[in-house]
């Protein structure tokens, strides 16, 4: 058994990973398998879907069936329903239960232990034991419409979401749970945060000499499209150069992201003002902000030529 494994209810979260060796004496079936990547590139597994590893190092075929239900750009909400799934999976072990034939009360009983047993030093919030439950949710229904439990224990109730409209919830679901902590950001406020944390100025907006870091330019031109699109991070980062637009008096113009976006659909999202310039800086220098602070615009050379480095 490889060091730092246990047997005592404990689940493990396996990435899948193409480029990694299989180590020797891990499972006698792996070892007279031999490479089994071709087998799993056969099927269909992609690099990056999570496996779960039970406490005796066997792998259930019905639960990686459920995470090859997932799209490739959403292995990251897999891998987070994986890490849910094994600590949900680990108490039902210390209860003498297993995955496939757990009850409504051993829902509640999970309920319990994660939000208020004074026992479990790390209890969670209604917010996060509420993204836990959404999980279990979406796995046990998974398995008990194709006939591989007998029992869902995430009883539902009708829930009036919209004029007219109702739809399933969890009985378990902690009503009234803070589900986020928004605060706004001005445009201010982004700016110094990405001067000073990314680009290594001082917030007087002096130069840090400090500062070692070395991929200033891609990371400010990343966050300032983040900031300017309103795309989410994988949706942006799905964009190529070629694909932004470019407008004669160089004013937005819409971009599309890439099929690898969230729900695995195209989504236009407006480009700011000269972005495609301090995306690919070889078509033009980007200044060094001579003479003023990115964050006030007052280096009026660099406004004057159009820049994207200094204002949009």
């Amino acid at each position: 058994m490889p060091a730092g494994w246990s047997r005592q209810g404990v689940w493990r979260v396996v990435v899948v990973r193409y480029d990694a060796p299989v180590p020797a004496g891990v499972h006698p079936a792996l070892d007279e398998l031999g490479e089994p990547w071709p087998a799993e590139t056969q099927v269909g597994v992609p690099e990056g879907m999570p496996v779960l590893v039970g406490p005796d190092l066997l792998v259930d075929g019905r639960l990686s069936r459920f995470f090859l239900t997932f799209a490739p750009s959403s292995l990251a909400t897999a891998r987070s329903y994986a890490s849910t799934l094994a600590t949900f999976f680990g108490f039902l072990d210390r209860r003498g239960q297993c995955w496939d034939s757990a009850t409504g009360a051993d829902l509640d009983a999970y309920r319990f232990w994660r939000l208020a047993d004074p026992a479990n030093p790390c209890r969670i919030s209604a917010a996060s034991f509420n993204r836990e439950l959404a999980a279990l949710g979406r796995l046990y229904r998974w398995v008990h419409a194709r006939g591989m439990v007998a029992e869902n224990p995430v009883r539902v109730r009708k829930a009036a979401v919209g004029e007219g409209r109702f739809a399933d919830v969890p009985e378990g679901r902690v009503r009234g749970a803070k589900t986020s902590d928004v605060k706004w950001l001005t445009s201010r406020a982004f700016e110094r945060w990405r001067d000073v944390g990314l680009c290594g100025y001082l917030t007087d907006g002096r130069r840090d000499r400090s500062w070692r870091g070395r991929n200033d330019t891609r990371n400010r031109a990343y966050v300032n499209g983040l900031w300017g699109t309103g795309l989410r991070s994988q949706e942006w980062a799905s964009v190529l150069t070629s694909e932004l637009p470019v407008t004669a008096r160089h004013e937005p113009a819409p971009a599309t992201t890439q099929p690898s976006c969230r729900r695995g659909w195209p989504r236009p999202g407006p480009v700011p003002t000269g972005f495609r310039r301090e995306c690919w800086p070889r078509w033009r220098p980007m200044c060094t902000w001579s003479g003023g602070t990115p964050s006030t615009g007052r280096g009026t050379t660099a406004r004057s030529a159009g820049c994207g480095a200094c204002g949009w």
